[in-house]
């Protein structure tokens, strides 16, 4: 349970760093995307 959480904090982060270098709407559309399949 507590690898699952680690690697969604790793991934979120991974995410965030993407939204904020390619553009707020490409990071949102990965996060909403990458979060229903987790």
């Amino acid at each position: 349970m507590y690898h699952i959480n680690s690697i969604k904090s790793i991934i979120i982060t991974i995410i965030i760093k993407i939204l904020f270098s390619d553009g707020f709407l490409f990071g949102a559309i990965l996060i909403q995307s990458l979060w229903k399949s987790l």
